[in-house]
């Protein structure tokens, strides 16, 4: 659930839809990425990882 909203929030798209948008099946969506799609997806789980240290949910 955090991942799609992650990867919403920098492609417009859910994790699985991202997936079929590239044309992937069986493969790792992030194998499958670019330099800048993977620096994206990992400023997003840094920034929730922060956040949810300062929040203490």
């Amino acid at each position: 659930m955090l991942t799609n909203e992650i990867y919403r929030e920098w492609s417009g798209m859910k994790a699985s839809e991202y997936k079929a948008y590239k044309g992937l099946r069986k493969e790792s969506l992030r194998d499958s990425m670019t330099d800048i799609e993977v620096a994206l997806t990992n400023i997003g789980e840094i920034a929730t990882r922060d956040i949810a240290r300062e929040e203490k949910p």
